[in-house]
C-alpha cells in the first residue's frame, strides 16, 4: 500500500525523462522479483507492460492485457 502510495507521489512529481527512468527502474523490479506488477500505479501499468514486452517478460504481468 505504501509502496503504491510513494510511486504514485513520483509519478505526479516527475517529468518526462525521470518518468521513462522510473519505468525502466519498476520493470527491473518485476523481473527481479522485488515488486509484483499488480503493485504497478494504474496510470502507468501499460507502459510498464511495453517495457517488459520489450524485454520478451511480458508474461511476468500475469493477466494483465493494455487497453487497445
Amino acid at each position: 500500500m505504501i509502496v503504491r502510495i510513494l510511486l504514485w507521489l513520483l509519478l505526479k512529481l516527475m517529468k518526462g525523462g525521470e518518468v521513462n527512468m522510473l519505468i525502466v527502474m519498476l520493470a527491473g523490479r518485476i523481473v527481479r522479483g522485488a515488486t509484483p506488477f499488480s503493485e504497478i500505479p494504474d496510470p502507468i501499468k501499460p507502459k510498464v507492460y511495453d517495457e517488459l514486452k520489450a524485454n520478451g517478460v511480458e508474461f511476468l504481468a500475469g493477466d494483465y492485457k493494455p487497453a487497445e
